[in-house]
């Protein structure tokens, strides 16, 4: 009972005006819950009241605060695409891609510049395009211009730079087009195929614009031979003999034959009901362009023929291969289903035959296959992204075999990691449905993956697995400068931004690629952990291996490069794991701090190796709060290596229940001092420094910001009960990201006693077309600029705003 006597004087005393003063100097009890007018009373004359209920003294900074940035709202990226991609199409040769959009319009991007493209003549809208060797097809939406023919062919003119211009050649094709195949790769002799309305199929030589139209009938004999006719010189098929094609798709003739000779750099390979043809050269025995059959043991037993009355479901007919041509896939209607076969294609004798690698089946139960790229990566199998017919919504598998009776149950699959956000992927909303716009998907080459999404994104790769965007498309882990430009560092790649007077038409933050890449694939990479802020470049891989970022000058690609540091290890021995957050210093040759999951490690020194893995790994210093990872990390770059400050090393961490001060004193002894927080939760700690002297802030969930160590408040809470997702600070004001607004503390109002009361927060103008939407999800980030310090807001979809300047 006496102990609660105590403790109620005390309280009392605490919510009175005045408090209880017996000894000034002490700490002694406040109510950080009562209002700011009255809380600081319970306190000495300079004092206030801190987040641990107790006085501090409020002693003034000796860092001279900044005068107040300017705000003003603007997107920086992308500034051409940005719309639905409705059409994407891919340049293997070259490594571009077209990209069209809603309004009609097209652009050519090679990943790190944006031309728009024209078709001449102007008044032809793009609905088809493919590329084979330096030549481009345009087949023009139907019904888009009266009297012009469906397919043109031209070459692209690089004369201009900001305009690639399609100049057409005479009338290859006479009849409604509804696909366009073309073969991979940088074939110099290249072949594009011409699936028709009619069901029937062509192919045109793109160095002349030759068109031949293939065979009436291929139809396989008893002997494995073929019966040709219907096309001329042959003679006409009798009555019944028309089979449709369903799909072509030409392949280099090495794939095929393995020695093409002299011959044709493609060949053709057609998909009827039943088998599989293949066109053979001369150089094969007996070839001279015989047509032969690849599947004559097999048949694919589609049940039922399309007719041209049903051609507008004939293209989810689609034959595709992987890169080696080692495994075949095909996707077919069935009973309202879409049926894979898979296939794997041996060689015997030089004839290429295409043998079963398991019974047909269903990937997608009753929904639609969207795109399947196959691949022979050591297990064979076939990447499958699969839609659900009413709701649009997408899974990525693989399909790794089938133990099924009936073509329609479903197939053995494994789920794979999503490389991108495969929801963002372009729909059609005419449908009423979230469907997969068709266009969005580039299926005139064979292998490969292109994929356009609805912000414009623009993803290729080898296979779906290994998509990578040709610009940023997602919140990065970390942003850095790069000379005057930007440097975003996500999991899977790195993306820049570099200004140059010579490449104006530059759109966005390009995801760096090498020149080994240019065939629309992915070269592999360790995944990427995080930067570390404040030193030369440093970044941390995901395996716990520290590296650096190799940047040839302003103008080139900027990739991870030959520099390694030591691995972080955990307490075991074994590589650590993170979330990975670091702090540098570039004084006395540098220092790292960095935190993985819940260990904190220190580095100085380092003596970079041209290989991972040739210097000892790193033990961790310091474990903050066991069991809970570091949210977020800060250092006080004030105190040095060999200042004249107590410490070497000093920051701070917050976990999500937890704030602490790490220090590592001159003698080299590392200390941690939990910091109090009460119920609130830490949402982001940083450091403002100035003078020489260096100052903690920490931002709650609330709003408020606190300095630390002293935990005095530097802000009001956010107005209805807004919660923070992210902070940052702008040339020493504190910015707020909730989930609806961006807020900057810059306002102070007068407390009753007439003392200058705490930081105010007041909305930011929000940018054209920045929706509630487009904000969930985003950070925000500040950079330094020569001596600016600039504000930047990124978006789950990849747009970049800038939002506000400081000086510093």
């Amino acid at each position: 009972m006496a102990m609660l006597g105590v403790a109620s004087v005390w309280a009392a005393a605490a919510a009175c005006s005045g408090g209880v003063k017996v000894d000034e100097g002490n700490a002694f009890p406040c109510d950080l819950t009562q209002s700011e007018d009255v809380r600081d009373t319970a306190c000495p004359p300079a004092w206030r009241c801190g987040i641990d209920n107790r006085c501090h003294e409020a002693t003034e900074e000796s860092v001279t605060q900044a005068s107040e940035p300017t705000f003003e709202a603007s997107r920086r990226y992308p500034v051409l695409l940005e719309g639905d991609a409705r059409l994407v199409a891919a340049d293997t040769r070259g490594g571009q891609v077209v990209v069209g959009f809603a309004d009609g319009g097209a652009f050519l991007s090679n990943g790190r510049v944006v031309r728009s493209l024209t078709v001449e003549p102007a008044a032809l809208t793009p609905g088809q395009l493919a590329f084979t060797g330096s030549r481009v097809a345009v087949v023009s939406q139907r019904g888009a211009v009266s009297g012009e023919n469906a397919l043109r062919l031209g070459r692209l003119d690089d004369t201009r730079p900001q305009v690639a211009v399609l100049t057409v050649d005479p009338t290859v094709v006479t009849t409604g087009v509804r696909g366009l195949r073309a073969a991979p790769g940088r074939l110099e002799r290249g072949l594009l195929a011409v699936l028709l309305d009619t069901l029937g199929a062509g192919e045109v030589a793109p160095d002349t614009g030759t068109y031949t139209l293939y065979p009436g009938a291929l139809r396989a004999l008893p002997d494995a031979g073929v019966e040709v006719c219907g096309a001329t010189p042959l003679p006409p098929c009798p009555p019944g003999a028309l089979l449709p094609y369903l799909d072509v798709r030409p392949v280099p003739a090495s794939v095929l034959t393995k020695d093409a000779g002299t011959g044709p750099d493609a060949l053709p390979v057609v998909v009827t009901p039943e088998y599989f043809f293949w066109r053979a050269p001369a150089s094969v025995p007996g070839g001279k362009d015989t047509w032969r059959v690849l599947n004559p043991e097999d048949p694919i037993s589609a049940g039922g023929t399309p007719s041209p009355a049903t051609a507008e479901r004939a293209p989810v007919w689609s034959l595709r291969h992987s890169e080696t041509a080692e495994v075949w896939a095909l996707r077919r209607p069935l009973e309202g289903r879409h049926v894979l076969g898979t296939w794997v294609l041996r060689r015997s004798g030089g004839e290429p035959r295409l043998e079963r690698a398991w019974a047909d089946c269903t990937p997608c139960g009753g929904g639609r296959l969207v795109a399947f790229t196959p691949v022979s990566d050591g297990a064979l199998g076939v990447e499958v992204l699969c839609e659900s017919a009413q709701a649009g919504r997408r899974t990525f598998a693989r399909v790794v075999g089938s133990s099924v009776v009936n073509p329609s149950d479903a197939c053995l699959t494994q789920p794979l990691e999503a490389p991108v956000d495969f929801s963002e992927l372009s729909s059609d909303g005419t449908t009423g449905t979230r469907l997969a716009r068709a266009g969005a998907v580039d299926d005139s080459p064979g292998a490969g993956a292109l994929l356009g999404g609805e912000h414009g994104q623009v993803w290729r790769g080898r296979t779906l697995s290994t998509l990578r965007p040709l610009y940023l498309d997602r919140v990065p882990l970390s942003v850095a400068p790069l000379g005057n430009g930007l440097l975003a560092l996500t999991r899977d790649y790195l993306s820049l931004e570099v200004p140059d007077s010579r490449l104006p038409a530059r759109v966005g933050l390009s995801v760096t690629a090498s020149s080994s890449e240019a065939d629309g694939g992915v070269v592999e990479q360790p995944a990427l952990g995080g930067l570390v802020e404040g030193s030369t470049g440093w970044l941390v891989l995901e395996s716990g291996q520290v590296a650096k970022v190799n940047a040839e000058g302003a103008t080139s690609d900027v990739s991870l490069g030959s520099t390694y540091g030591p691995q972080l290890l955990a307490p075991s021995g074994v590589p650590t794991s993170g979330p990975f957050l670091g702090q540098g210093a570039t004084a006395e040759g540098g220092s790292l701090v960095i935190a993985a999951n819940d260990q904190l490690y220190y580095l100085e020194g380092i003596s970079p190796t041209t290989e991972p893995g040739q210097l000892p790994g790193v033990l961790p210093r310091l474990t903050p709060d066991p069991g809970f990872p570091v949210r977020s990390l800060a250092r006080d770059r004030t105190v040095s290596l060999t200042g004249a400050t107590p410490q070497r090393v000093r920051g701070w961490v917050a976990t999500g229940r937890g704030l602490f001060e790490y220090a590592q004193s001159k003698e080299g002894r590392w200390s941690l001092t939990p910091l109090p927080l009460g119920d609130a939760e830490p949402v982001k700690v940083w450091s403002r420094e100035g003078g020489g002297v260096g100052y903690g802030r920490v931002g709650l969930r609330d709003g408020v910001v606190l300095r630390l160590p002293e935990g005095l408040p530097l802000t009001k809470p956010l107005p209805d009960e807004g919660r923070v997702v992210d902070y940052a600070s702008l040339a020493g004001w504190p910015v707020a990201l909730t989930e609806t607004d961006v807020y900057a503390a810059t306002a102070r109002g007068r407390r009753a006693d007439g003392q200058v009361g705490l930081l105010q927060w007041m909305p930011l103008p929000r940018p054209a077309g920045l929706t509630n939407e487009a904000l969930l999800g985003a950070r925000i980030f500040v950079v330094k600029h020569d001596s600016d310090e600039v504000l930047y807001l990124f978006t789950r979809t990849g747009f970049v705003y800038q939002l506000g300047k400081g000086r510093l």
